[in-house]
């Protein structure tokens, strides 16, 4: 009993390495931003690309001006208008997305210790705390941070805690109206859902008829709105990485890819973006491939050296053991099903898109892979240790 109860204690001590590492990391960052190259913060917060627009939308909406807002972004809009509105500071969103980095990293320990093991759990916080690309996001007055981290909690709440159908409902509403990969987590689980949906047979074909309608057509909305508020179809001349032409090796915002047809000569809607494709077919196959991996592997022409060698040296070894866990499974459990499809609908919404300037599209998957590479990671070492007693 004495040995269990220290063991217990041992462990417990141990968990709290990971935040103690995560920090470090923050309080680094925050006295030395110049260090880590992620640009100067102002105070505690991090302004992006978008952060004027959300702060402009929601100074609109704080005034109950509802016109043209930006929709696939409404919910993190909605957030700072209440900031606004209650007069309080930015600095308390970037607070909020702190405590929420905390709670999704609680979700993905016992989302891990549930499938696997405490030891698997503990192997995911750390190295999802230690991933320096998402964990700086919490500084950033954009939408990420927030994304992945309810998107970990709603798949706890959704494969363990399924109980809560009120939380869930709230939360894929907002998760669907943070960014426009929300849809595809939402797709997931609902592909998960129509999988292992076990009902009676006078229902059961009908709920599961009803929920892939109803997929159908917030696809097709979502595709839509994508096609007016992002210009999707001139998008895809945006070039491989979003604004950047490797004809040149430099910054570049219209006609990046060379041999695509004039976006202008198509409709704005569904069938042009349809017709585009069409037209384009060949090239764009080809684009997608180098899409995949730019997406994949993190890489980017314009970063230094170390940089490009520190994401290699993270993601690979990650997707190493996330193969070999599912080379070695026997049986698929849903959770397990819910994250290849997610993947694959993240690699596909990659492909017909564009990959982003700063390789933050990856960090939605990862921590999801984390989990199943953590389960290999631990059964080799287990099966290290084990083989070395009998030496």
């Amino acid at each position: 009993m004495k040995i269990l109860n220290n063991q217990k204690l041992y462990f417990k001590i141990l968990f709290f390495v990971p935040y103690l590492l995560w920090s470090i990391i923050i309080l680094l960052y925050v006295f030395n931003s110049d260090l880590i190259k992620s640009g100067e913060l102002n105070g505690l917060i991090k302004l992006g690309n978008d952060s004027s627009r959300y702060i402009f939308e929601a100074e609109k909406l704080a005034n109950f001006n509802f016109s043209n807002l930006y929709i696939s972004k409404l919910s993190y809009i909605v957030l700072l208008a209440i900031v606004f509105k209650l007069n309080l500071d930015l600095t308390t969103i970037i607070i909020f997305q702190f405590l929420t980095t905390i709670i999704s990293s609680l979700c993905l320990y016992l989302i891990a210790r549930k499938l696997f093991s405490k030891w698997v759990g503990l192997l995911s916080i750390l190295i999802f705390l230690a991933y320096l690309p998402i964990q700086l996001r919490n500084f950033y007055l954009l939408t990420e941070i927030l994304f992945i981290n309810f998107s970990i909690i709603i798949t706890y709440l959704f494969f363990f805690k399924r109980h809560l159908k009120t939380m869930i409902l709230f939360m894929g509403l907002f998760i669907l109206f943070l960014r426009p990969q929300g849809i595809l987590i939402l797709l997931s689980i609902s592909f998960t859902t129509i999988i292992f949906l076990k009902l009676s047979k006078d229902y059961n074909f009908i709920i599961k008829l009803i929920i892939i309608f109803l997929c159908l057509v917030l696809t097709i909305f979502f595709i839509d709105n994508a096609i007016k508020e992002y210009d999707l179809i001139s998008a895809f001349s945006k070039g491989i990485i979003w604004g950047y032409s490797f004809e040149t090796n430099a910054i570049c915002h219209n006609n990046c890819i060379p041999g695509l047809t004039n976006s202008d000569l198509y409709e704005k809607n569904i069938f042009g973006l349809m017709q585009y494709i069409k037209d384009n077919f060949f090239i764009l196959l080809k684009v997608s491939f180098f899409k995949i991996i730019l997406f994949f592997t993190g890489w980017r022409p314009y970063y230094s050296y170390f940089h490009n060698f520190f994401l290699l040296c993270f993601h690979i070894p990650i997707y190493v053991m996330f193969c070999i866990y599912f080379f070695k499974s026997k049986k698929i459990v849903s959770f397990e099903i819910f994250t290849l499809f997610y993947i694959l609908l993240s690699v596909s919404f990659i492909s017909v898109t564009f990959v982003d300037w700063s390789g933050r599209f990856i960090m939605y998957i990862f921590p999801f892979m984390i989990i199943f590479a953590s389960k290999s990671a631990t059964s080799l070492f287990l099966l290290f240790i084990d083989r070395a007693k009998t030496k």
